[in-house]
């Protein structure tokens, strides 16, 4: 027995033996002086559920919808010595995505001193991918009043000069600016000008109730999207069907200030929806059974395999009345109302009012420049507006003379478009701009802030 036991350990590693300085005098764990590395992108859908229950009840940073880079965090700093320095270049999603408030919140634990931040942004930090990556160090030391940040716009052209270029982008912020929601580099004077909008308004997740919902996610796009052709022939071979075929935008479709229109329709079909009483719709759905069957949630048995993937049926009353939509990728604030009942997919958000006045306020200057110190970024200058971020955005106090100007020029705005799409509505939104800065009591250099 010893014998064989002895074989099993011939060539196991010994901490003991090989690194003593990492182990106290009792030969329990002291830790690493260092720890240095880029740790692997796995979006946790590509997780195994047992994995992600480990995950779930092992770490403090868990989230249900994070990447796996997120607990390379918090378990590199498990390994630190006091003292010792963590240095991980990551994505930069976790400073402002939901999923990263655990590990802001970790991060500014009193034990843990921030050190360095630099955010990369788009640029081609690995010019074989965009990854949008950031560099963090952190010691396991007492929390320091400041840690030095960066938001860099260039690389540098000369390789070894790389350093300079850093020292010139960076600035020392008071940690104290930093809390578990998300984090901007953003320089002193425009985050003292964030503070303020921030204070001067609303939440817009309080504003409207909570009421803000993605769009629709179908889990197989070839079996509930379909074109005009598809749509006739349904109704055709079965009249009731058209109670339930629905005009649909991608993303894509929803431009600031426009009326969406598409060409294409939805089967809205819900997780209580009657298959049977419906033989057309459910002919079309048959050739589609293996594919939809397929899905994660069909197998967990969460909806029929005919359904939606994400379509309560009380959704539906939301997306039949006039709303405001927003695409979640764009450059600039991309928010518009639509009042012909479209449904829209998942790279959409919306919001169930028809409020000229809120309209205008998310498509000022001021409030987007609250959303893009807050939103994620995405290649080319485009921010991914999201229902978590959008929630935060303050919106001002208006009297109702005030919100009835707004909303007046908001009108003329969507006329103009509608009669045009291309229309140069510049000045009317100039005029809008102004009127929403006077409600977050803007100076006219906070206002010079804006576009700075």
């Amino acid at each position: 027995m010893h014998r064989e036991q002895g074989a099993l350990y011939r060539d196991a590693f010994e901490w003991r033996f090989e690194f003593p300085e990492l182990l106290h005098p009792d030969g329990s764990f002291r830790g690493f002086d260092a720890v240095l590395g880029n740790p692997p992108y796995i979006r946790q859908e590509e997780l195994a559920p047992a994995f992600k229950n480990h995950l779930k009840t092992g770490y403090d940073t868990a989230a249900g919808t994070a990447d796996l880079y997120v607990y390379f965090y918090e378990q590199g700093l498990r390994l630190l010595a006091p003292g010792g320095e963590l240095s991980f270049i990551t994505n930069n999603k976790w400073l402002r995505a939901g999923y990263g408030q655990g590990l802001r919140r970790y991060l500014l634990q009193p034990e843990r001193q921030l050190v360095e931040l630099l955010d990369f942004g788009d640029l081609p930090v690995f010019p074989e991918a965009t990854t949008y990556p950031n560099i963090l160090s952190v010691c396991r030391a007492p929390q320091a009043a400041t840690v030095r940040v960066a938001e860099l716009t260039t690389l540098g052209t000369d390789p070894t000069r790389f350093e300079a270029v850093v020292e010139a982008a960076t600035t020392d912020m008071p940690t104290a600016r930093l809390s578990e929601e998300a984090w901007s580099l953003a320089a002193a004077e425009q985050q003292q000008l964030l503070e303020k909008l921030r204070g001067a308004g609303t939440p817009l997740g309080e504003y409207v109730g909570g009421k803000i919902y993605n769009g629709v996610k179908t889990g197989f796009n070839e079996a509930f999207v379909i074109d005009a052709a598809t749509r006739e022939a349904l109704i055709a071979d079965d009249p009731k069907s058209v109670g339930f075929i629905k005009p649909f935008l991608s993303g894509r479709d929803v431009k600031r200030y426009r009326q969406p229109a598409s060409n294409t329709f939805l089967l809205y079909i819900d997780w209580k929806f009657e298959l049977d009483k419906f033989p057309a719709i459910k002919t079309h759905l048959l050739q589609y059974q293996e594919q939809l069957s397929a899905r994660s949630e069909v197998k967990k048995g969460n909806y029929p395999w005919y359904a939606l993937e994400r379509a309560r049926p009380e959704i539906k009353a939301i997306f039949e009345q006039p709303k405001i939509m927003i695409a979640n990728f764009s450059q600039n604030a991309p928010y518009t109302i639509d009042k012909q009942g479209y449904f829209s997919n998942n790279k959409t958000t919306i919001i169930p009012l028809n409020d000229n006045f809120l309209v205008g306020v998310l498509n000022s200057r001021p409030t987007d420049f609250c959303y893009k110190a807050i939103g994620a970024t995405k290649a080319n200058g485009y921010y991914e507006y999201l229902p978590i971020n959008l929630s935060q955005l303050p919106i001002p106090a208006a009297t109702p003379e005030q919100q009835a100007e707004i909303a007046a020029l908001v009108e003329q705005v969507l006329a103009a478009k509608a009669a045009a799409p291309t229309a140069d509505t510049t000045a009317l939104e100039q005029q809008i701009d102004a009127l929403v800065a006077g409600l977050y009591g803007l100076t006219p250099q906070e206002t010079a802030l804006l576009t700075a």
